[in-house]
C-alpha cells in the first residue's frame, strides 16, 4: 500500500504551488490595473482643473472691472444669426509654451509626451525641446 502512495505528496505540493502562483499572478494583475486606473484618474483630474482654470480666466477677462482688456468693437465676420455663437478669447501676444522666455511658458508641457518630448515625472520643464 505504501508503494502506491509514494508520489502523492509531491503531486499535492506541486498543485499547491501552482495554485499559489496563480493567486499571486492574479494579485499582480490587479495591482497593475489599479495603477492604470489611478493614472487615468489623475490625468482626468488634471484636464478638468486645466479646463476650469481656462473658464476662470475667461470669466476674469470679461468682467467690466478688469482694466487690462479692450472691449470688442463688433462680432466676428462669420456670425450666423440663427444659432448660438462662439467668441474666442485670445492673447494679444505670441503664445509659445516651449520658450522659457515667453510669458506663457508651460513648466509641465514636456510631461505631455507631445512633439517627441519626454519629461521626468515630478520635475518641471526648464528648457525648450
Amino acid at each position: 500500500m505504501e508503494r502506491q502512495e509514494r508520489g502523492i505528496a509531491l503531486l499535492l505540493v506541486l498543485f499547491t504551488m501552482l495554485l499559489l502562483s496563480v493567486i499571486g499572478l492574479g494579485m499582480m494583475y490587479s495591482t497593475n490595473m489599479e495603477s492604470a486606473i489611478n493614472s487615468n484618474y489623475r490625468d482626468k483630474q488634471t484636464a478638468l482643473y486645466a479646463a476650469l482654470a481656462g473658464l476662470q480666466e475667461s470669466r476674469d477677462r470679461i468682467q467690466p472691472a478688469t482694466a487690462n482688456i479692450v472691449a470688442p468693437t463688433g462680432l466676428p465676420a462669420f456670425v450666423s444669426s440663427g444659432s448660438a455663437n462662439v467668441i474666442y478669447i485670445v492673447a494679444d501676444s505670441t503664445v509659445n509654451p516651449t520658450d522659457p522666455n515667453n510669458t506663457f511658458f508651460d513648466t509641465e508641457f514636456c510631461q505631455e509626451k507631445v512633439l517627441g518630448m519626454t519629461g521626468t515625472a515630478g520635475v518641471p520643464c526648464t528648457s525648450a525641446p
